[in-house]
């Protein structure tokens, strides 16, 4: 499985559909979640979503409703096999149960679509989503296959929206035969191969990109040395010491 990132160009009416569309799926994840994870502390788990779905239903779409029950249901089930291999001594990390669609330190809720695979079709520079939109994206089709769901984010540092689509990609080779190929990761030789039968491995020389990485690094080392000379004993720990002088002044405040 890959996945194919792409920049929604949304127009000005379409931004305020997303947004809005984005926060009730926010919502309805998240009122699943609470209601799961009060049931799982009191000691009786329960998987029941019909009340959030018939809620949400026509405010987001029956598929988008099912495949945002789908994502908590994926978040419950990985986190009881990690919390049954902890119980069982298979790990040492005690796994937490799964967080809200919210950031901890602003308190907003997180804006995400889900979008089921079969009701959304990308053409060209346009991207053919439920409730008749049709927005332009941006961005490079690396990988070809069936599309899974897609998941729609809005990203709060970059003010922007992007999809994330994944694709089941086809392996290019098939395996022909019985015979078992073995590979070695190294530095000097990045890749040494070698297919039963065989009389010669075949390696690949990582020299190259190791005489680029001593070059860079012998780069860097003079800007720096330039640099200081020239701050006179300003350095990047006088900037992080005035950093947080600033932030103590803040909180204080």
């Amino acid at each position: 499985m890959r996945t194919n990132t792409f920049k929604l160009r949304p127009t000005g009416e379409q931004t305020e559909r997303l947004f809005k569309l984005a926060d009730s799926c926010s919502r309805m994840y998240n009122e699943i979640n609470y209601k799961r994870r009060q049931s799982f502390f009191s000691g009786n788990f329960d998987w029941k979503t019909d009340e959030e779905y018939n809620k949400y239903k026509r405010l987001v779409g029956s598929a988008t409703a099912q495949q945002i029950i789908r994502k908590n249901n994926e978040a419950w089930k990985s986190f009881f096999a990690l919390l049954k291999k902890w119980k069982t001594g298979k790990s040492e990390k005690k796994p937490h149960p799964p967080g809200y669609w919210k950031d901890r330190r602003s308190g907003e809720r997180k804006l995400r679509i889900l979008i089921r695979c079969d009701s959304y079709r990308p053409e060209g520079d346009v991207l053919k989503l439920p409730f008749k939109l049709e927005i332009e994206w941006r961005g490079e089709n690396r990988w070809n296959g069936k599309q899974g769901r897609l998941e729609i984010v809005y990203d709060e540092l970059s003010k922007k929206w992007y999809a994330f689509m994944p694709v089941e990609v086809q392996p290019p080779h098939q395996p022909v035969g019985d015979k078992r190929a073995y590979i070695d990761l190294g530095v000097i030789n990045i890749l040494t191969t070698w297919i039963e039968g065989d009389e010669r491995a075949a390696i690949y020389s990582g020299r190259p990109l190791l005489s680029d990485w001593w070059y860079w690094n012998k780069r860097i080392a003079e800007c720096q040395t330039i640099l200081r000379d020239t701050a006179k004993g300003y350095t990047s720990k006088n900037s992080e010491n005035s950093t947080k002088n600033e932030r103590g002044g803040l909180d204080r405040q």
